[in-house]
């Protein structure tokens, strides 16, 4: 008989605890919603899963949540998890890189309703602090789980990290980005320098801009013998020649208080050193607007241009091959049209161009160089439309006349597809192939695939309608 009654009490204590340790999730019915779209930086965002798989917004109560590895890669924020406290560090263990990606275009899907759990047992610490969060309203809101993973509240979690948040009901976007009046907006020069010419340039770069100075240091020093491009047994030769090598950075860089970096390096086998590439993959540039300049005897940046806006989450314009002369870079500067970095970046005149090309009664939308040629297209293209009838030429390009001439700065350049040129000073030409020549970039298509373009521009002549 006692030992009924034992176990009759030691069942009450477990469904007791039981009832304890659920008090704190209960399931409630919320919102996948395929309708908003999410904006950091004026990009468009994606997010995905640990496994890869795309991910959506949860809509609950009036609020909206995304997953928290997705805003920490969105915010570049490091992030760990504890099982065994069921707690979140943000700010601690590892960069998650993956789980946000800027896209081209957004594409709204239908909403559905399901099953989340409203978890109030999960703690979020930032700053070694134990967070809680709250509406719009003033109202406290809780983690969320659904699929393993968890979501927190966007708004919340964004005023966390000191950043601005609006909601534009008319296009269903929420918009992140940062909030302007937190410190005065500054350039920044990193730079890799084996030799010491990239070094000087990049001095008379900081002078010229007034901005703070970074030299990116390698763990390992390159000596004479490494970086002897006769050799093919040398250390440069087999990093350039292998596009998965990643050098070790000495010293950590921080750029967070940067909106503007220009990034300087010298040419090695007509591209940047690899060790740039290992700098720009610790995502610290993610997010802000880069302007490349580079060293060489005879080499044009373009091989190493086409290798850095690979790196879609960064905001490039057109950069420069400079040698150590201070006219030139103060030339080169000027041409940029920014002023002192220590006013106001809404003052400097960077933002990049975006003109629209109609063909075969499609628009393509077109990113334009930062050059003297782009920028008096435009101001034509304020006034009118120019139409260009355009000829089939060699199996890679439509190329037809402007009608007038814009500044050449031709350089030799190997084109990609989309990419739109000046040719002679008063022709453009659309390529939809590859072709090595001397021209001056004016721009490239953004929202067109390979296929697409090709398809689009058929095998005969066509007409270009060029507007804003």
């Amino acid at each position: 008989m006692k030992k009924v009654f034992v176990l009759f009490l030691i069942l009450i204590l477990v469904l007791s605890l039981g009832s304890i340790c659920l008090a704190d999730t209960k399931e409630v019915n919320v919102i996948l919603n395929r309708e908003i779209k999410v904006t950091y930086n004026d990009a468009i965002q994606e997010f995905q899963n640990v496994n890869g798989v795309k991910v959506y917004p949860l809509s609950y109560e009036g609020t909206t949540y995304l997953p928290i590895r997705s805003i920490s890669s969105l915010f570049q924020s490091k992030i760990k998890w504890d099982g065994n406290t069921n707690s979140i560090y943000l700010g601690e263990g590892d960069l998650d890189t993956t789980s946000s990606k800027i896209v081209s275009s957004f594409t709204k899907g239908n909403n559905e309703t399901i099953k989340a759990l409203l978890n109030r047992d999960i703690k979020i610490y930032y700053n070694n602090k134990v967070q809680t969060f709250i509406d719009a309203t003033g109202k406290a809101v809780y983690p969320l789980s659904y699929n393993g993973t968890t979501y927190l509240p966007v708004r919340a979690v964004s005023n966390l990290f000191g950043l601005k948040i609006d909601w534009d009901g008319v296009t269903n976007t929420i918009k992140i980005g940062k909030e302007k009046e937190q410190h005065d907006s500054k350039a920044a020069v990193v730079y890799f320098s084996a030799t010491g010419t990239t070094k000087q340039v990049a001095e008379y770069v900081k002078d010229e801009t007034n901005a703070d100075i970074f030299e990116i240091i390698p763990k390992e020093k390159y000596t004479s013998e490494d970086l002897n491009w006769n050799n093919n047994d040398s250390r440069t030769t087999k990093e350039q020649n292998d596009k998965n090598v990643r050098p070790e950075i000495e010293n950590n860089i921080d750029i967070s208080n940067y909106d503007l970096i220009f990034i300087g390096y010298p040419i090695w086998w007509g591209d940047c050193p690899r060790i740039v590439q290992s700098f720009i993959e610790t995502g610290k540039l993610n997010g802000k607007t880069a302007i490349p300049f580079c060293t060489s005897g005879s080499s044009s940046i373009s091989g190493s241009e086409n290798t850095l806006k690979n790196y879609k989450e960064i905001n490039w314009i057109s950069g420069k091959r400079l040698t150590a002369s201070r006219n030139d870079v103060a030339n080169w500067v000027k041409s940029l049209n920014i002023k002192s970095t220590s006013e106001s970046k809404e003052n400097n005149n960077l933002n990049t161009k975006i003109i629209k090309i109609e063909v075969n009664n499609k628009e393509l939308t077109v990113e334009l160089e930062n050059n003297q040629a782009a920028k008096e297209l435009v101001q034509k293209l304020n006034s009118e439309n120019v139409v260009v009838k355009a000829l089939e030429y060699g199996g890679f390009e439509k190329v037809g006349s402007l009608g007038f001439s814009l500044t050449r700065d031709d350089e030799q350049i190997k084109t990609e597809v989309g990419d739109i040129v000046l040719y002679q000073g008063n022709q453009i030409s659309l390529f939809y192939n590859s072709n090595s020549w001397s021209y001056t970039k004016l721009g490239k298509v953004t929202n067109c695939t390979a296929s697409e373009l090709k398809e689009l521009l058929g095998n005969g002549d066509v007409t270009l309608i060029l507007k804003k």
